[in-house]
């Protein structure tokens, strides 16, 4: 179950961030909070992956 939250999470912010109306700050907070939910996942290669294949898929996809 935590592992859906997280990745839940990761998907969430990454949709976020491409938001262009928000500032710097705030862009800023949502990226320490998606490396916070990365570092949870650090220890467990499939997390990790999965963050590293969302983060480098375009978001038409």
């Amino acid at each position: 179950m935590e592992s859906y939250i997280t990745h839940a999470n990761i998907d969430h912010y990454l949709s976020l961030l491409t938001n262009q109306e928000f500032s710097d700050h705030i862009r800023t907070t949502i990226q320490k909070l998606m490396i916070a939910d990365q570092d949870r996942m650090g220890r467990n290669l499939e997390h990790l992956q999965f963050a590293e294949i969302r983060t480098a898929r375009p978001e038409t996809e």
